[in-house]
C-alpha cells in the first residue's frame, strides 16, 4: 500500500526522469495518460490507464531524454539521435508531413547532434549539442 501511495504522489514528469535516469529501466521506456494522437508512441491512438512500453522500430534505443506535448513527444537518444511520436498536424513532428506517428520515427536532416528537445502545443524545439 505504502508504494502504491508513494507512486501516485510523483507527477509524470518525476517518473519519466526516473525511468530514463535508471540503470535497471533503460531498456525499457513506458508510457501512459491520453493516447489520442498517438503521442504516447505505444503503436495506437488510445488511452493508456497503466504504464506501457514505448515501441522503436530499431529495437534497443538508450535514451538521454524526452518531453511531451500535448499531441506530440520527442525523445533524444545518448548519441544524440531525435525520435519523434504523436501528430503532426502542425508540422511539429519534422517529418514534412502531417501524419500520426503511432511509434517514435528518426528524425532525419538535422545536421548536428541534439542534446534536447522541448515540445509546445504546436511546436517543437531542439538544442544541439554545438549550443545553437
Amino acid at each position: 500500500f505504502f508504494f502504491f501511495f508513494f507512486f501516485k504522489q510523483k507527477t509524470a514528469y518525476e517518473m519519466l526522469r526516473s525511468l530514463v535516469g535508471s540503470e535497471m529501466c533503460i531498456r525499457d521506456r513506458y508510457t501512459w495518460g491520453a493516447g489520442e494522437y498517438g503521442a504516447l508512441g505505444v503503436g495506437d491512438a488510445e488511452t493508456q490507464w497503466f504504464p506501457a512500453k514505448v515501441g522503436f522500430s530499431g529495437g534497443h534505443v538508450p535514451v538521454a531524454n524526452a518531453d511531451c506535448g500535448t499531441r506530440h513527444t520527442a525523445i533524444v537518444d545518448k548519441k544524440g539521435f531525435l525520435y519523434m511520436c504523436g501528430t503532426g498536424d502542425a508540422g511539429q513532428l519534422g517529418t514534412g508531413r502531417r501524419d500520426k506517428e503511432l511509434f517514435p520515427r528518426l528524425i532525419n536532416g538535422i545536421p548536428e547532434r541534439v542534446e534536447s528537445a522541448a515540445c509546445g502545443v504546436f511546436h517543437t524545439l531542439i538544442l544541439t549539442r554545438a549550443g545553437k
